[in-house]
């Protein structure tokens, strides 16, 4: 009866070892997680003058968002001249440890991060990032559109807009819409239906993505205290950029980042692409705190399978 209560001691013991060190991992992978987060936060608090303009915008708003779907959010700030005339965008990576502003390849192009749609191909496993963007010849002049692919280059923090399809509305007497001329990504005139062909082509059998981010005013930003700033950021960094959506054709890859909450806010647009503003709760390490209530219980059996041993080891002597 010893030897078998002192084997079964034994492997309780060891069963509690492997808990312990399992909740320990977790606790490693859940802490080298947050790194890239906590030192990209810690510089772009340390270096505001890198992003922050010293007088205020007529209203300018933060994000991040992770633009080529590698784990590491990218910080945007984007700029508006009144209401939603947008004005442009900056968007930055961390680098050596420092802020460095991303290189646009293509200056036609400003990057709207509510008019960028993600997508999943399963036939090459890979992400994708599609754009559009329209600007106006001022307030009521002719109207520029622009369909592209976004490709973000980290090995040189460049930016490139790779146009597929764009059109042309010509305002006529009296600014009324007069003319509208459709262009392929080689600037070859096309008919509205080759127009909508291209666009469809371009992401056939592509799974949708629920981009996920939240904005805040860089302005109201500044008046915040410095510990009220590094949570604000936090706040932002911690919501997930991307949610599977219900898709008739299934994709047998997990989508990443998709433990999050789902608040949909999306309009449509002349390619399909949805423009989705969304908001999450920040996630919490689940697995973590299961784990430690395993090495919890497994040490409580083990002290009470020790005790056991004990009292029948007494109780043998007498």
């Amino acid at each position: 009866m010893r030897k078998f209560l002192a084997f079964a001691l034994c492997a309780i013991l060891v069963i509690s070892s492997m808990a312990v060190s399992a909740s320990a991992d977790e606790t490693e992978n859940v802490a080298s997680g947050n790194s890239y987060r906590d030192e990209f936060i810690g510089a772009l608090l340390n270096e505001e003058e890198v992003w922050v303009k010293p007088n205020n915008e007529n209203y300018y708003e933060m994000q991040f968002i992770d633009l080529n779907f590698d784990g590491k959010k990218e910080f945007v700030v984007q700029y508006y001249a009144s209401g939603n005339v947008h004005g442009g965008s900056d968007i930055y990576s961390l680098d050596n440890g420092s802020v460095r502003k991303l290189e646009y390849d293509n200056s036609d192009i400003i990057v709207q991060t509510e008019n960028l749609k993600g997508y999943y191909d399963s036939t090459t496993d890979s992400y994708k990032m599609i754009g559009s963007y329209e600007k106006s010849a001022g307030f009521i002049g002719d109207v520029y559109y622009y369909n592209f692919k976004l490709i973000y280059n980290p090995d040189n923090q460049s930016l490139n807009t790779e146009v597929y399809s764009r059109y042309e509305k010509k305002k006529g007497a009296s600014n009324v819409i007069g003319t509208t001329t459709y262009y392929s990504a080689d600037d070859k005139v096309i008919t509205e239906e080759e127009y909508n062909s291209i666009n469809s082509a371009v992401v056939s059998g592509f799974s949708d993505i629920d981009l996920k981010f939240e904005k805040e005013d860089v302005r109201e930003y500044k008046t915040l205290s410095n510990s009220d700033k590094k949570e604000k950021l936090e706040w932002l960094y911690g919501y997930d950029n991307v949610e599977p959506e219900p898709n008739s054709e299934p994709v047998s890859k997990p989508i990443p980042n998709t433990d999050s909450d789902k608040k949909d806010d999306e309009q449509n647009n002349n390619t399909n692409n949805n423009t989705t503003t969304t908001s999450t709760t920040v996630k919490s390490p689940q697995t973590g705190a299961a784990n430690n209530y395993a090495a919890i219980l497994a040490v409580v059996i083990a002290g009470g399978a020790a005790a056991a041993f004990a009292g029948f080891k007494r109780r043998e002597d007498i």
